[in-house]
């Protein structure tokens, strides 16, 4: 050792490692979005916003939001719950999914008029006076108005003379019908590249409008385990009101098309706000962010019977939907959740798909399910960085030392019943050691929701006579 005279301090790294927070609701949605008002350069390439400025500024905004459907995630999310962020995947091609509008005549009043539809794309309009081609910037400028349409106003000391001239129109609208089942199941698909881009861990994914559909749902669910090789997350379905006009109906749709996966939620029928109609996956989305927010960012509190910011509930096509609490629990006993009013609007049922086929704690219920995930990806994410390290003694107690401490702190503040980690001598034989594996236990415990909550009423008749004696 080299000569020293004199007083020092040295520091010893941290054996405890401070973990990286997992937000656990992040909303993945997939869908329609005006996109011809957006920002995005490209965009059918994942989008996220933290804001309604930013999600509006980049996706456009519709009040049409059964055909542009992100449009109800954006306004849900932020304007109804506020909560954030929102990561947005569109897949409406305006270069594939587009309409031809042509010779369309537009008549101006006071030097402005608008284009009839919705959806224009502003670069392909063309206009014309009397077989004369106007020129944007110099004849007139194009803008949107705040119901998305697209306004023409006259420019002074262009060719359009009159305030109320007559034009001609030659221009493309996107048109969201011609959208496929195969143009949502490639969007979903994109959720891989969410982590990649944004370094974001997706909580739930939805699909307002598609998720009904088998081949949706299949692709939705198909990477719930193994997202990116490593993340987990949950699916929040519609079925289908179109088809299913009933809540009696309801379960038979669900068998029929084998909705039963453990990450998948089910949600039946549609919702209100006000006149505004919107799929409930939607909705769903916003309020488990809410919740989990409400309960510091874990989700170990069910959706069901929290407030729903809702005026009632209907069919697509507006036809309105009563269901009481016996109504609501024939849907939930089949694995469906819903709302009902009862002091107000309130989500209903808190059974993943799964339920009744399987019972199991962990897959069945939507809190437990949910806590599954988030606790594996927080993992995860906290200790990649120890991937690759020498495989001593000192890894294995950072790893399991941390872990504990978290697990002690829910246990302490009732969030779970049991939360270990663990290291044992049986699952880590010598040949796996050789060879750079070593495996940790997780005991974890999640509280189920109390979903039953009986009191047995008796006349007590010692009480009544000696009130009387």
């Amino acid at each position: 050792m080299a000569f020293y005279h004199g007083i020092q301090v040295q520091e010893k790294q941290t054996r405890v490692v401070a973990p990286v927070q997992v937000d656990s609701a992040v909303q993945v949605v997939v869908g329609l979005a005006p996109i011809n008002m957006g920002s995005a350069v490209d965009p059918l390439v994942p989008q996220v916003a933290y804001s309604y400025e930013e999600a509006v500024a980049k996706m456009g905004m519709s009040d049409n939001h059964l055909s542009y459907t992100i449009c109800e995630s954006i306004k849900l999310s932020f304007a109804t719950y506020n909560v954030a962020p929102l990561v947005m995947i569109n897949v409406l091609d305006p270069t594939k999914h587009k309409q031809s509008k042509t010779t369309v005549s537009v008549s101006m009043l006071e030097g402005r008029a608008e284009l009839p539809e919705e959806g224009v794309l502003l670069p392909s309009v063309q206009l014309t006076q009397s077989e004369q081609a106007l020129a944007e910037g110099t004849d007139y400028s194009i803008s949107f108005t705040g119901s998305g349409k697209a306004l023409i106003e006259r420019i002074e000391g262009g060719k359009i003379t009159e305030q109320t001239a007559t034009l001609k129109a030659t221009y493309n609208v996107l048109d969201p019908e011609s959208v496929t089942e195969d143009d949502i199941v490639a969007g979903v698909q994109k959720i891989r590249e969410v982590y990649p881009r944004f370094g974001i861990v997706p909580g739930t994914l939805i699909v307002p409008g598609f998720s009904g559909k088998p081949k949706v749902y299949n692709a939705m669910t198909a990477k719930t385990q193994n997202l990116n090789g490593a993340f987990r997350y949950h699916c929040l379905v519609d079925l289908d009101t179109e088809t299913v006009t009933s809540y009696d109906k309801a379960a038979a749709e669900k068998n029929k098309n084998g909705f039963t996966h453990e990450n998948s939620s089910l949600f039946y029928p549609m919702v209100k706000v006000g006149d505004e109609i919107y799929h409930f996956s939607a909705i769903a989305g916003a309020l488990i962010a809410d919740t989990d927010y409400k309960n510091e960012g874990i989700p170990y509190v069910s959706l069901s019977n929290r407030p729903l910011k809702i005026t009632g509930l209907c069919l697509k096509d507006g036809s309105e939907v009563v269901l009481d609490m016996e109504q609501g629990n024939a849907l939930n006993k089949d694995g469906i959740n819903t709302a009902i009013n009862m002091n107000g609007w309130r989500a209903w049922g808190n059974r993943t798909a799964c339920y009744p086929g399987n019972t199991d704690i962990k897959d069945c219920f939507i809190p437990c399910r949910r806590m599954y995930n988030w606790w594996a990806n927080q993992f995860i994410l906290s200790y990649f960085s120890k991937v690759d390290n020498p495989l001593n003694k000192r890894l294995i107690e950072s790893i399991v030392d941390s872990e504990n401490i978290k697990g002690n702190s829910w246990k302490q503040r009732y969030q779970a019943a049991e939360a270990k980690m663990v290291f044992e001598a049986e699952d880590n034989p010598e040949t796996d050691l050789i060879n750079g594996i070593v495996r940790v236990r997780m005991l974890f415990s999640p509280y189920p929701p109390a979903e039953q909550i009986w009191a047995t009423v008796e006349y007590d008749t010692n009480a009544l006579q000696t009130a009387l004696v």
